[in-house]
């Protein structure tokens, strides 16, 4: 099974649990976007996860999603990229376990990108201020369906990651991505995993309802 959770983790037990209870691995939503530099704000779920995995010493995989905000009013796109994944390489570097990707997802406030052009400098910021801190490899970029195929966003060159909505047997999702993110999931969950797993990629995620952790596997 390549499917994970993607949830709230408010305690270390949230994500001991999670791990020991059959996801084959965890997605921490981190950060919030703002509507000034750096343009996203921690939340403080990467520091519990990263305790988690040090002092655990758990098997799972582990991926992070950082909203990040597009730039204000006399700033460019791959400043506001840039200063976003710089925050967070400051933010996270000190830490004694790294995710294996920081996935800047693009939902936060101001004008999004409407260009190919605009979104590459955008996900080419984040990498560049990722890299500030930590391996370029470990950037990454999380995208709905129309997006990915409108921007041709596979060819920015980094891992991209595809949110489908809802899951379901025939619900339509571009080939190619590198992780898919369906939700929403529901109890028992056997099916919602099976289905997702299925579209292929590396790292696959459910989220049930409220970003709450419902059930295990």
């Amino acid at each position: 099974m390549s499917v994970g959770l993607y949830a709230q983790y408010n305690t270390i037990s949230d994500v001991v649990n999670a791990s020991q209870g059959g996801w084959a691995g965890i997605a921490t939503a981190a950060g919030t976007g703002t509507t000034t530099s750096p343009y996203t704000s921690a939340n403080g779920q990467d520091g519990i996860a990263s305790n988690a995995f040090y002092e655990n010493n758990l098997s799972s995989w582990w991926i992070t999603f950082w909203t990040v905000g597009f730039p204000a009013s006399g700033d460019t796109f791959y400043n506001a990229g840039y200063q976003g994944g710089k925050y967070v390489a400051e933010q996270d570097a000190g830490n004694f376990y790294e995710p294996v990707y920081f996935i800047l997802d693009p939902e936060g406030p101001n004008t999004k990108p409407s260009s190919k052009t605009e979104w590459y400098d955008f996900i080419n910021g984040w990498v560049a201020g990722i890299a500030t801190e930590m391996p370029q490899s470990k950037a990454a970029v999380y995208v709905d369906g129309s997006t990915y195929t409108d921007y041709d966003i596979a060819g920015v060159g980094i891992p991209v990651f595809v949110a489908v909505t809802p899951i379901g047997t025939s619900t339509p999702h571009p080939a190619g991505a590198y992780g898919y993110c369906g939700f929403y999931a529901s109890c028992p969950v056997s099916t919602d995993i099976s289905t997702v797993d299925g579209w292929g990629g590396t790292y696959n995620t459910v989220q049930f309802s409220g970003s709450g952790i419902l059930c295990n596997p």
